[in-house]
């Protein structure tokens, strides 16, 4: 899957990495984060390969923001809508998103990857605990305003 970042510089790629492990500890999903941590070492140590910056251990570049977007880390917090659990289809017309179309791309702690069989929408779905974590992380992540407040 490519993705409007390609070919990230690798600095810019162990930020999004370190990104993306934290939220997946947010989530507790701990061989996720184990696994993301030996991608990273292997990033810093220049011991990835290609353009791709590819590692044999299930980890690439397309990987990590494919995460990012799934668990809504910025820069790519905005990559998929998130719906209720058992949702339609957002972009079929009421009536036509019938459950047979939709199908569940990948699931998580908290969460799945939905798609739409008919028009090739996609969505996250996220229950309201992983919701939580979520909005938590994201108001973790943001960026601390530095200098003087007030008059």
């Amino acid at each position: 899957m490519l993705h409007e970042c390609s070919g990230l510089d690798r600095r810019r790629l162990s930020e999004l990495v370190v990104a993306l492990g934290r939220a997946f500890g947010a989530l507790d999903m701990k061989s996720h984060v184990r696994s993301l941590r030996l991608y990273y070492l292997a990033l810093e140590h220049g011991l990835v390969t290609g353009e791709r910056n590819q590692l044999k251990a299930e980890w690439t570049e397309d990987a990590v923001v494919e995460w990012l977007r799934i668990l809504r880390v910025p820069p790519y917090h905005s990559s998929y809508p998130v719906l209720a659990r058992g949702s339609r289809c957002p972009r079929c017309p009421k009536g036509d998103g019938h459950p047979v179309e939709i199908s569940t791309l990948l699931t998580f702690a908290g969460g799945a990857k939905m798609g739409c069989r008919r028009c090739n929408a996609v969505w996250v779905e996220l229950d309201e605990e992983a919701r939580a974590v979520m909005a938590a992380s994201a108001i973790a992540r943001r960026p601390k305003r530095h200098g003087r407040t007030g008059p």
